[in-house]
């Protein structure tokens, strides 16, 4: 598929070496965020209709972990790594990156086309890959999420791809159709080592979740997930390398 899409090797291998500026550390304590100056920011005050309804049939603000983070994952495309207790609501902050890429998914113009959606046709040239270490905690998001995107529109689909699945062929299928893929670092790394043969369909992947990333320094299982998340890398720069078009990755299979 390379060939035929004129890609050289050339345009996925790293860039020349660059010093890159020190990340941004934000500490959310008592010391350079006192209780009384925090925030509950209102789910509407950023997102707007339908997208709020991902969140507003359980709450209607967001909590000060939540609150804080806003900004960056509903207004920009930086990378963000979040280390917060069990219960602060970290999984809305996945969330809220979801949201910012499925309202760009979203397309007005088909409205009239698809009057039963509600708003409209939804592109799949944007997709989501959500990581988690375990089969039991991709089923457990898919539960959620699958009812909750269904809220903001039907036609956002979620599919969960782990160890289960019986052949490679229906999996690159699953992940043309779905705008959410869950899965395993293992299962993704399989399905990821053929890219070359599927640049135009994981290409459409803009953005990764990886839960519980702390995995990646454990002994056993942490070269996976540093080996899926590096050749993501290397599949950007080849999707980007050419402007993929709608037809190209929807009938990519």
């Amino acid at each position: 598929e390379l060939q035929r899409l004129g890609i050289e090797h050339s345009d996925f291998k790293p860039p020349p070496y660059q010093p890159t500026p020190d990340p941004i550390v934000h500490h959310l304590d008592p010391k350079n965020r006192p209780p009384n100056s925090r925030r509950n920011i209102s789910v509407d005050s950023i997102f707007s209709h339908p997208i709020n309804k991902l969140w507003t049939s359980l709450f209607t603000s967001f909590n000060h972990v939540q609150s804080e983070m806003i900004q960056t994952l509903a207004n920009s495309d930086d990378n963000v790594i979040i280390s917060a207790p069990t219960g602060a609501g970290k999984t809305v902050l996945f969330e809220m990156a979801m949201a910012r890429m499925f309202a760009s998914n979203l397309v007005g113009k088909h409205l009239q086309h698809n009057k039963q959606y509600g708003i409209g046709g939804v592109s799949n040239m944007r997709k989501a890959v959500y990581i988690a270490p375990s089969k039991a905690l991709c089923e457990e998001r898919q539960a959620d999420w699958s009812k909750r995107v269904a809220d903001i529109d039907p036609g956002i689909t979620c599919t969960t791809i782990t160890g289960d699945a019986t052949t490679s062929s229906s999996c690159y299928a699953e992940i043309a159709s779905a705008h959410l893929i869950l899965t395993t670092p293992e299962k993704w790394d399989s399905i990821t080592r053929r890219w070359n043969d599927y640049v135009v369909l994981l290409g459409s992947i803009k953005l990764v979740l990886v839960d519980e990333v702390h995995m990646i320094g454990e002994a056993e299982r942490g070269s996976c997930l540093e080996s899926v998340l590096n050749r993501m890398k290397a599949i950007h720069r080849a999707a980007t390398a050419r402007k993929l078009t709608s037809v190209e990755i929807a009938t990519s299979r």
